[in-house]
């Protein structure tokens, strides 16, 4: 089997999966598949320089991209959720540090 054609197979299942699973309502599922996406990333390279078709370049780089921004979404996630939503400051860290305001009677 020459190179091109485990280029081929890699795209196939690695891209298959990760289409799958990145579907998939679950974020467990979602991030494996941004892993398999991130994995079928090198077998792209490996076609583009085989068979010498540098016009695809800007493609892979945007497909690249994109499985690099879904990352960030849902990595990046936890990290949003934790922050203010207008004032954009963490609100766990507002309510440890001002203590409530107490109620006089």
């Amino acid at each position: 089997m020459d190179l091109l054609s485990i280029a081929q197979v890699g795209i196939s299942v690695f891209g298959s999966v990760a289409f799958l699973l990145v579907t998939q309502e679950t974020e467990k599922r979602q991030k494996l598949g941004v892993v398999f996406g991130l994995l079928s990333n090198p077998f792209w390279w490996i076609m583009v320089f085989s068979t010498h078709q540098y016009i695809t370049i800007p493609v892979h780089l945007l497909y690249t991209y994109g499985w690099l921004r879904k990352a960030w979404v849902l990595w990046g996630k936890s990290a949003q959720q934790k922050m203010h939503p207008t004032l954009g400051e963490s609100a766990a860290s507002d309510s440890e540090s001002i203590p409530a305001p107490k109620r006089v009677i």
